[in-house]
């Protein structure tokens, strides 16, 4: 049943699983096809926000309903009161840390996130939750909502 309403608090926690995924898989990306020579070295770690929610470009508002450590290969949950260190310029054109923030609409049927690489590589994007005939919750790009 594609494109089946999610509404348990499982299901919720399945699409903000998917969201942490996709920010790791950027980062290894990221980490993984970047000239180092040419423009630095991207970040390795990053943090994650979950805001409550977003307006209609991709800003993301409200307040912080958790936080989570991204790195290549882990994600872990920590306070949401965690104050996350600010990321610094390092060489090129990367900060030392990535961020990503994302917040989930009421219906968990859509997410907006953004990610930050460095002060000239981010990112804004509508997510689509659509559910694939396993009962998985998958993120379909539903478009565009800013870069730098």
């Amino acid at each position: 049943m594609i494109g089946r309403r999610m509404s348990s608090i499982a299901e919720e926690d399945e699409v903000v699983q998917r969201v942490l995924e996709s920010f790791q898989r950027e980062l290894q990306g990221c980490a993984a096809r970047i000239s180092r020579v040419l423009l630095g070295g991207p970040p390795s770690e990053g943090f994650a926000r979950r805001l409550s929610q977003a307006d209609g470009e991709g800003r993301m508002t409200g307040s912080v309903r958790g936080v989570w450590r991204i790195t290549l290969t882990e994600i872990s949950a920590i306070a949401p009161s965690f104050a996350i260190p600010q990321a610094r310029r390092t060489r090129g054109m990367y900060y030392d840390l990535a961020s990503f923030d994302f917040a989930v609409a009421g219906d968990n049927e859509s997410v907006v996130v953004g990610l930050g690489f460095g002060p000239r590589f981010g990112r804004g994007y509508r997510y689509r939750v659509i559910v694939d005939d396993d009962g998985r919750a998958n993120l379909k790009l539903a478009e565009g909502l800013w870069k730098s």
